[in-house]
């Protein structure tokens, strides 16, 4: 038999120990899967006899793997060594500096899209959800769908087809210098950052070498509301990916919204 308290919101050690009833007459052995060994612990009938008890500490989040073998509960027993620490609170943490040991990430995963020829934007979105609703909207069979292999496509058929256009939008409490862009494949897309043309040449790469790394203009990212707006050739082997921005700064995040913080 396993038993598991899957209770988390009252801490891991705030679990006072607790009786198990177990219906019948059992001897009982509690099974360490951590070290392989099997113990018979102590247990007893309850006041009406047709229960086994056994007195247990249930941690939160903890779990006990047990044997039941039919037979008369023994109350004699030494229970098994638990050791457990105990916490307690004396007062919030409060954090004043991290040191970073490398650059952190602003995940850019919502945007706003539309079609190069759309007169209005549409609402924010999943990048990912984006790179299927584009492909629905101009016919195309949806990634999670089963199509020939793309060495089979031939060089006509992989031709853009649209232009596709995301809009980021992020807030900074802080400036921020010397900061990257993180994406698949830069060389063929357009890049404004808040009204600045960022360099599609890779500056070397981040994880793989298929995520390029592109230098962002000085002072581009500034304290307040950013706008980056990426603009790709759409095609039937265009597949529109999460992107970064790599930097020195804190990420600060609710929702779905993350923006850039202090350090």
């Amino acid at each position: 038999m396993f038993i598991c308290n899957k209770e988390r919101k009252t801490g891991r050690f705030t679990v006072p120990p607790v009786i198990l009833s177990l219906k019948g007459r059992w001897k009982i052995e509690i099974m360490d899967p951590f070290t392989g060994t099997e113990k018979v612990i102590p247990s007893e009938l309850s006041s009406c006899g047709h229960w086994t008890n056994i007195n247990q500490r249930m941690d939160g989040c903890s779990s006990l793997l047990l044997r039941l073998s039919p037979g008369a509960p023994n109350p004699t027993l030494h229970p098994p060594l638990v050791l457990a620490e105990e916490y307690r609170r004396y007062a919030e943490v409060q954090l004043k500096r991290v040191d970073m040991s490398e650059s952190n990430m602003l995940l850019l995963d919502y945007a706003g899209y539309k079609l190069e020829d759309d007169e209005s934007w549409n609402s924010m979105e999943e990048v990912l959800r984006i790179d299927n609703i584009i492909q629905s909207r101009l016919g195309m069979p949806l990634k999670l769908k089963a199509y020939k292999q793309p060495w089979s496509i031939s060089e006509e058929e992989r031709k853009p087809v649209a232009k596709l256009e995301l809009r980021f939008r992020f807030f900074s409490e802080v400036k921020i210098e010397n900061a990257q862009l993180v994406m698949e494949e830069p060389e063929s897309s357009s890049i404004m950052l808040n009204g600045q043309a960022v360099t599609t040449t890779p500056d070397g790469w981040w994880i793989d070498k298929a995520i390029r790394r592109l230098r962002l203009p000085e002072g581009s990212l500034k304290k307040g509301e950013n706008s980056l707006l990426i603009k790709v050739p759409f095609g039937l082997l265009t597949s529109v990916e999460r992107m970064y921005i790599q930097g020195s700064f804190g990420v600060p995040s609710q929702g779905t919204a993350s923006n850039f913080g202090p350090t």
